[in-house]
């Protein structure tokens, strides 16, 4: 930490000079004024410089998880990927950017891959390749195409169909997979990006005879855009 510190302190503050001064008194002032200078700016960069950890979020209840999907879903921009894997209690990391052809509908742009580096919470899955965060940037286009999906562990906290409807309605669309898969809830939110909340359920029900969610994701003008 303290060579990072400095590092980024050599290169934001590369501009200070050390000013020679014949009068010994003045260079005592000059001394005590500049120690302080770098005992104050190493405590800012010591903020500016340390990677972002994920926030101490309270998720130990289903209507604690859904207030912060909730609060997710009305920020309208998923573009702050920092931010909301903060409320989510999850550390990510971008691992790679390229310029990149998708395909004949989505066009050429550019891609942000990024991966989840520690999961600070037990209610999701362990693993973190289970999680798919990215961003496209489409050549020629305002918008960004924005996707954060993750895996429940509903053995932890069960989140029910019952307790999803109650907060965000009942879905627009659902999807059933063909081969005994989960189903899954789409709820879309149209301002001005096009955000839309997933929840895969899955299909069997656990000894309270309820459906939990298995895998939630959020994703911005992946099935629409407002243009």
């Amino acid at each position: 930490m303290i060579n990072e510190v400095f590092e980024c302190q050599f290169e934001k503050y590369s501009q200070f000079h050390v000013i020679e001064i014949i009068d010994m008194k003045k260079t005592v002032r000059y001394r005590r004024f500049l120690n302080f200078m770098l005992f104050t700016t190493g405590l800012i960069l010591i903020n500016i410089c340390a990677p972002l950890k994920a926030e101490p979020v309270s998720m130990q209840t289903p209507e604690q998880f859904l207030q912060i999907v909730k609060s997710i879903v009305e920020l309208d921009d998923l573009s702050d990927y920092q931010k909301i894997s903060q409320k989510l209690a999850l550390e990510v990391k971008v691992m790679s950017e390229q310029d990149t052809y998708i395909s004949q509908q989505e066009g050429r742009g550019k891609l942000i891959n990024i991966e989840v580096v520690k999961i600070e919470n037990q209610i999701w899955d362990q693993q973190p390749k289970d999680f798919s965060i990215g961003i496209f940037q489409p050549e020629g286009k305002l918008f960004q195409k924005i996707w954060f999906r993750g895996k429940l562990r509903p053995e932890k906290m069960c989140i029910t169909r019952d307790a999803i409807f109650k907060r965000f309605g009942y879905p627009i669309r659902e999807s059933i997979a063909t081969d005994l898969g989960p189903v899954t809830s789409f709820f879309d939110f149209r301002k001005k990006n096009w955000i839309t909340l997933e929840a895969h359920f899955h299909r069997a029900v656990n000894s309270n005879n309820e459906r939990c969610v298995i895998k939630i994701g959020f994703s911005q003008n992946i099935h629409g855009t407002q243009e």
